[in-house]
C-alpha cells in the first residue's frame, strides 16, 4: 500500500480488494479484524471512525499483518484470539484454534444436561486453549469441568484464558495422555465425557490447506493411519469413568461416522447413539449413553 495519507473507509476498501485476490475467503471481514487489532477498535468503531485517518506507525504494522495472512498465517495467530460462542480465548500457534463446528458440539452437551440432574462432572479430552471445557465451565453454572491434555502448553494457555473468564474454580487441568493421568479413586461416576481428538488420517495431512497444515501444531491432527485412533482408546477406557447413564461425545471428521458408530456398538456398552449434522450438512457430533453392564 502507498505511505500517503488514507482513512480507515479507505484502507479496509483496498484490503479487501487485494485479499479477495490472494482468495482469502471473507476478505471484508478479515480486513476489519485486522484493522482493528492494529488499530485497537472495535468493528463498530471502526465504521463509526469511517474518515479517520490512519496513522503512518498503524499502516507500518498494518501491512505486515496483511502479508502474515496472505502467506498463509490464520489470522487468529495473527491477532491472538478467537471468539468461541460467549466467550474470548487467548490462542497461540502451538496450540489447535478452536473451530465454529465445535460450539455446535457445545450446543448438543447443553441439551444432555437439561435431562441430568445435581452438579454436573465432566471431563472435557484433549481441552486444548479450553474451548469446549471454558464455555461449558461458563454456561453451566452447577458443573464441575475436567480439562484433559497431553501438551504442557496447551494447559497453560487454557489455564490462562480460565482465569482471564474468572473460572478457574470450576476446571480442573490435569496433564495426561488421554485418561493415563487421571486418577480413577478421584474422578468417577462421570455424567459427560467429551473429545474432539485429532481426527486426519496422517496420510492426507499433507493435503490440508496451508494455513492448517504448515500453521497449526501436528499433534492435533494426526489421529494416525485411519484417522481413528483416538476414538478407539477413548470409547475403551471411557467405561472405567461414566456413570451408568452418562454420555459420550464426540466431534468427528467428515465420512468416519459409520466406523465410529461401529466402534461404539461393538464395545457393547454404549446405546442411544445420536448423530448431529454442522452448519454445512455434514455429520459432526456423536453421542451415546454408556450402560454399566454390571448393574
Amino acid at each position: 500500500m502507498e505511505t500517503r495519507s488514507f482513512c480507515i473507509k479507505d484502507i479496509l476498501k483496498m484490503t479487501d480488494e487485494y485479499l479477495n485476490k490472494k482468495g482469502i475467503s471473507n476478505s471484508r471481514l478479515e480486513a476489519e479484524v485486522l484493522l482493528g487489532n492494529v488499530t485497537g477498535m472495535s468493528r463498530v468503531e471502526l465504521y463509526v471512525n469511517f474518515d479517520r485517518p490512519v496513522a503512518d506507525e498503524e499502516k507500518s504494522a498494518y501491512r505486515k499483518a496483511i502479508s502474515k495472512r496472505v502467506n498463509g498465517e490464520p489470522l487468529q495467530h495473527i491477532v491472538g484470539l478467537q471468539p468461541f460462542r460467549h466467550i474470548n480465548l487467548k490462542v497461540k500457534p502451538e496450540v489447535f484454534i478452536p473451530r465454529p463446528e465445535t460450539e455446535l458440539v457445545v450446543e448438543r452437551i447443553l441439551e444432555i444436561s437439561r435431562q441430568l440432574s445435581g452438579r454436573l462432572k465432566i471431563i472435557d479430552i484433549g481441552t486444548g486453549s479450553g474451548a469446549i471445557a471454558l464455555s461449558l465451565a461458563y454456561e453451566i453454572l452447577d458443573s464441575y469441568i475436567y480439562a484433559v491434555d497431553i501438551s504442557e502448553t496447551a494447559l497453560d494457555l487454557a489455564r490462562e484464558n480460565a482465569l482471564n473468564l474468572g473460572l478457574l474454580g470450576k476446571v480442573f487441568f490435569i496433564k495426561s495422555d488421554l485418561f493415563e493421568n487421571i486418577d480413577k479413586e478421584v474422578v468417577s461416576q462421570v455424567d459427560i465425557i467429551v473429545a474432539n481428538p485429532p481426527y486426519i488420517p496422517t496420510n492426507l495431512i499433507e493435503n490440508l490447506q496451508i494455513e492448517v497444515k504448515d500453521f497449526e501444531p501436528k499433534e492435533a491432527l494426526d489421529g494416525g493411519k485411519d484417522g481413528l485412533g483416538f476414538y478407539r482408546r477413548i470409547i475403551r477406557d471411557s467405561s472405567e469413568y461414566l456413570k451408568s447413564g452418562g454420555f459420550l461425545v464426540f466431534e468427528i471428521g467428515d465420512g468416519q461416522s459409520e466406523r465410529i458408530i461401529k466402534l461404539l456398538k461393538d464395545n457393547n456398552c454404549f446405546e442411544k447413539i445420536q448423530l448431529s449434522k454442522d452448519y454445512a450438512g455434514k455429520e459432526r457430533i456423536i453421542s451415546a449413553v454408556y450402560r454399566n453392564q454390571q448393574l
